[in-house]
This record gives structure tokens, C-alpha cells and sequence, in this order.
């Protein structure tokens, strides 16, 4: 057993002096053996010599431990029993020489200094132990077997002891933990090896020197032997190392997936506070324009409310006579302001719906009165289109209910029943009690609203069809222009109508309402323009949609100006005269 390739210069300096004591100590034991020596047999000496310096050719190799293990204890042992102290020394000594002589081994002086010093003492303590056993060098194996016993458990301890104690030093760590990792498990080849010493102690004994030569196959079955059990525990190293290689990786991926685990949570934590956030703008720009909706709800009311007062004390007979027409555009602006007015109320409703403070005033009140009184207002559009509008059921009773809402709720339905009625057509308005429960119905044969709208309707501010080209829009109110200063005006309801009128009449100038039923003003427009017979006159476009939007698709579809309502009568003379070839014409 010996320690294998050290680094000298790492060396600590209680490797050294280890290195000097078992030096010491070797060639003290050698002095001792010389004065003490009984003289071996010289050809026994050289056999067994041969035999260890075979054996030491052929080592075991332990990289992890940085040792070495030769089978040559067995020779030594032997030595021990037929040779004397001073032989069994040498022999270790020689199979030492053939372990170091080994090609392509690198000699190291304090390497090779603690090796020799080692064996030597190891095969001192093995003779020191069998003769105080009670061995006497020569004697048979029968009597010499117990002694030869307690001499391998010496070369074990001392062999063993000294090289864990070199490594120990060397690597810092435990001299116990060496010993039992390394050279534990080597115990059973010192058995084995006091079993080839005994049979080879017979063997010369009772056949002679040249019967030594027999142990040679059971040498190189030891060494077959420790070959085998070096690939073993490689191979166990190896799986070791690829355990810890994968422990590592698996280690470095569980970091890599944290760290990854941990970002995707901060980032789930700052959408978290995004959205957080972004729910509070919501929120609070949510009140900011419920409070803007009841301001201006509240603002625009009062002007409104001066608009229809003096509309209606202007049509008061004390305060003069007034002439058909007159009353009939005074009748106009005050239906269109109490229209407008419901339209605030609505905002202002809304305003508060969302708000949540939308308060309910139940109190009883007679049915008829609230359905009569709805259908009085809707009457006149109603009468323009001549729509037969015809109320039903159990009218004679009361409920308890808001009189405000539930005539709101039925203006609005009414309105819709009356703009999306055919002319000539029929609306029915059905009140009946089912249980506490009062239900009224508005029915129409008019246009119905789809399957894939009906459930959007109740959504803010939805309207089935919202393009230029809806096929049902209000009414035109008659008198919007006063034949408006030496101008004569004729009228058209749909723009298939005024590509018509301006086939036949050819007025001077057309005034085209972007938002016509049927087919839109964008493109009646173009059409007129496409048309020989109408493309030079002038069509100037009306809207009251944005402003910046319509008046380009306006251009863009041939129109020579843009006029945005609500119309400014104290100037819309000049601003159709500007449109116009001559003073006189038709408009």
C-alpha cells in the first residue's frame, strides 16, 4: 500500500515531518533486524523476492484516493514465517522497487521516501507481532499460524494506518473517514493474502523451493481479484459522479424556473396594479362624466325652459294675432324644445342611473290619465303620417307606480312605434293588470327589430341601424325654410325622390341632407354628379354630424360646400346666395 502522485510543493509541513518520522523509524527497525539477524536461506530469499517484485509490477490504482494497492503482503507474510524480520523487510522493499520501477510511473522524492519507509514498518510491526505471538521463524504452519495471524493484522493496521494518515494530511480531512472509505474494505485481502502465505508456507515446506513457483496463479488471481474490485468501485464513482452531475442540473434548472416563477409573478403583480389602476381611472372618469352629463343636463334646461315659456305665451291670443303660418312654426319650436327637453331629462336620467342615485316616487295615479297623456304628445308626428294610433284594456283604474317614469318609458316607446311606422299604418297601446303587476304594450306593424339586435337594445345608446342610409328616420318638418327671401323651394323626402325632382325641375341649387332615408345623401349625390343632366348643378351638403368628417366625404362625392347645423336663419341667404349663379331661382 502506498500513496500515489502528490503534489510535493502542496505539501503541508506535517506531511514532511510525517515523511521524516516514518523514515526514522524504518531504519531504526533495520539496525535492529542486522544485530539480531539469523541468517535465511539466500535462494528462499530470492524466490519470494522475485515473486513480491512480480506482484508490485501489476498494482491497483485508486485516482480518487490518490493510493495504490500491490498484492505483495502475501510475500511478505511468508517471509515473516520461514525467512526472519530482516528478510520480510526486504522483500517489502523489493516489491515496493517493482511497483515504482513500473514504466511510466514519475518518481517523487518524498513520495517514494514515505513508501519506503512505510513497508519497511509495516513489515517490522508483522515480524514484531508474530514473534510476540509466540512465532519462531521456520516452525510449521501448525504452529505458526496464529502467530502469522496477529502479523497480518499488524502489516494491516500499521500499512493501512500510515498511508490514511499521509492522505489525511494531504487533503485535509478526516484520517478516519480516509481509512474507512479507502482502505476498510481491503481487510479482506489481507485474509486472503495470509491464506497464500500459509499455503505457500507448506508448499515449501514439504516440496521445496522450486514448489514456490506455484503461487504464482493464485498471484495474479489476487491481482485478478483487486482488478475487478477497482472497476467496481469506478464504476460506482462514476454513477456517483453522474448522480451529482445531474443533481446539479437539476439544481441550476429549479433555479432557472424560480427565478423565472418569480418574474412572471412580479409581472403578474404589476398587470395586477395596472389593472387596479386602470379600474380606478375607469371609475373615477366614469363619475367625472356622470357629474359632467347632470351639469349640463341642469345647464341646458334653463335656456330651454325660456325657449318654450315665450314659444307658448307668443301663441297666447292677448298678446296678438298671429297669422296660420306663424302659429304653425311657433307650434314647431315649441314641440321641437319639449322634445329636446325630454331628450336632457333622459341625459339626466341616465346621469343618475349610473351614478346610482336615481330616486322612484310611487304614488297613485290613473292609468288612463298616464297612457292618454303619452299618446297625446305623439299624436301630432302620428297625424303627419297619417298612423292610426288606438289605446286599450283596463284604463279605468289606478296604480301605484312613478307617473314620470312610466310616461317617459311609454313616450319613448310610442316614438319609436310612430318614426318606424309605415305611413298608413297602426299602433295599438294595451294596459292590463297581471296580479299587483301593471303591464302595457306598445305594438306597431312597422319594420320589428331582428333577432340579432333584439338583444342589444337595451344597451346605451344602441339603435339597430345607425348609418346615413337608415330606411326610417323623422319626419321632414314642413317650413324649415320660408320661401326662406325670393327664393322658391321644393322639397324631397328620400333621395330617390330628389334625383328625381332634380331630373325634372333642374333647380338652380340643391340643398342635400347627408342624413336622407333610403339612399343617404353621400350617395344620391354622387349620382346626380354621374348624371349629364344634373352634374353641373351645384349640391351644397347639410349635416349635423361631425363637422370635419362629413364635409370630406362630402367633397370627396361632388358637393360644392358644406353647411352644418343647426342652420342660422339671419344667415343662411347669404350662404346659399353664394352658392348661386343668379339672385332668382330654385333651391
Amino acid at each position: 500500500m502506498n500513496s500515489a502522485d502528490p503534489v510535493e510543493k502542496n505539501w503541508s509541513p506535517w506531511l514532511t515531518r510525517l515523511v521524516v518520522g516514518v523514515d526514522a523509524c524504518a531504519l531504526t527497525a533495520i539496525a535492529a533486524a542486522i544485530g539480531g539477524h539469523m541468517s535465511g536461506d539466500p535462494a528462499t530469499l530470492s524466490l519470494v523476492s522475485a515473486l513480491a517484485a512480480l506482484a508490485g509490477l501489476r498494482p491497483v490504482r485508486f485516482a480518487r484516493f490518490k493510493t495504490e494497492l500491490s498484492a505483495t503482503h502475501p510475500f511478505v507474510l511468508l517471509a515473516v514465517a520461514a525467512l526472519g524480520p530482516l528478510e520480510a523487510m526486504t522483500v517489502a522493499v523489493v516489491g515496493l522497487v517493482g511497483v515504482l520501477l513500473r514504466p511510466g510511473r514519475r518518481l517523487a522524492v518524498l513520495r517514494t521516501a514515505f513508501n519506503l519507509g512505510a513497508v519497511v514498518l509495516a513489515a517490522a510491526a508483522a515480524s514484531l507481532a508474530f514473534l510476540a505471538a509466540g512465532g519462531h521463524v521456520g516452525a510449521s504452519l501448525w504452529a505458526s499460524f496464529g502467530p502469522l495471524a496477529a502479523a497480518t493484522l499488524a502489516y494491516f493496521v500499521v500499512n493501512t494506518g500510515l498511508v490514511s494518515l499521509a492522505i489525511a494530511l494531504q487533503q485535509r480531512t478526516s484520517i478516519f473517514e480516509v481509512w474507512r472509505e479507502s482502505f476498510q474494505w481491503t481487510a479482506v485481502s489481507y485474509m486472503t493474502g495470509l491464506t497464500l502465505a500459509a499455503v505457500m508456507l507448506v508448499t515449501l515446506q514439504a516440496w521445496g523451493l522450486w514448489a514456490l513457483a506455484l503461487a504464482i496463479p493464485p498471484t495474479w488471481l489476487l491481482l485478478a481479484f483487486y482488478r475487478a474490485h477497482r472497476e467496481a468501485i469506478q464504476e460506482h464513482e462514476r454513477r456517483v459522479q453522474d448522480v451529482e452531475a445531474l443533481n446539479a442540473e437539476l439544481e441550476e434548472k429549479v433555479v432557472v424556473r424560480t427565478h423565472e416563477l418569480a418574474t412572471a409573478l412580479q409581472g403578474l403583480e404589476a398587470a395586477n396594479r395596472m389593472l387596479s389602476d386602470a379600474n380606478g381611472a375607469l371609475t373615477e372618469a366614469s363619475k367625472a362624466k356622470s357629474a359632467f352629463l347632470a351639469n349640463v343636463s341642469h345647464e341646458l334646461r334653463t335656456p330651454l325652459n325660456s325657449v318654450i315659456g315665450f314659444s307658448e305665451l307668443m301663441a297666447d291670443a292677448s298678446f296678438g294675432e298671429l297669422s296660420p303660418r306663424q302659429r304653425e312654426f311657433l307650434s314647431d319650436i315649441k314641440d321641437s324644445g319639449e322634445h329636446l327637453l325630454a331628450l336632457i331629462n333622459d341625459i339626466l336620467d341616465l346621469s343618475k342611473i349610473e351614478a346610482g342615485k336615481l330616486e322612484v316616487h310611487r304614488q297613485d295615479a290613473d292609468v288612463s290619465v298616464l297612457v292618454r297623456d303619452s299618446v297625446t304628445m305623439l299624436r301630432p308626428q302620428a297625424e303627419r303620417k297619417k298612423l292610426q294610433i288606438e289605446v286599450m284594456g283596463e284604463l279605468g283604474s289606478e296604480a301605484h307606480v312613478d307617473p314620470r317614469l312610466v310616461r317617459q318609458v311609454l313616450v319613448n316607446l310610442l316614438s319609436n312605434a310612430v318614426k318606424f311606422t309605415p305611413d298608413g299604418g297602426r299602433v295599438e297601446v294595451f294596459a292590463c293588470f297581471e296580479g299587483a303587476d301593471l303591464v302595457v304594450r306598445v305594438t306597431d306593424n312597422g319594420i320589428g327589430i331582428g333577432e340579432a339586435d333584439q338583444e342589444k337594445i337595451f344597451q346605451e345608446f344602441y339603435q339597430a341601424d345607425g348609418s346615413y342610409a337608415r330606411r326610417h328616420e323623422g319626419q321632414p318638418q314642413s317650413g324649415a325654410l320660408v320661401p326662406a327671401r325670393g327664393y322658391r323651394v321644393i322639397e324631397a323626402d328620400t333621395g330617390e325622390e330628389g334625383i328625381q325632382m332634380a331630373r325634372t325641375e333642374h333647380p338652380h341649387l340643391i340643398l342635400m341632407d347627408l342624413q336622407l332615408p333610403g339612399l343617404d345623401g353621400i350617395e344620391a349625390t354622387r349620382r346626380l354628379k354621374a348624371d349629364p343632366h344634373t352634374s353641373a348643378i351645384p349640391v351644397v351638403a347639410l349635416s349635423a354630424h361631425t363637422p370635419e368628417v362629413d364635409e370630406a366625404r362630402a367633397r370627396e362625392a361632388g358637393c360644392a360646400g358644406f353647411i352644418a347645423k343647426p342652420i342660422r336663419l339671419s344667415r343662411f341667404p347669404q350662404q346659399v346666395g353664394s352658392y348661386l349663379d343668379s339672385e332668382e331661382g330654385v333651391a
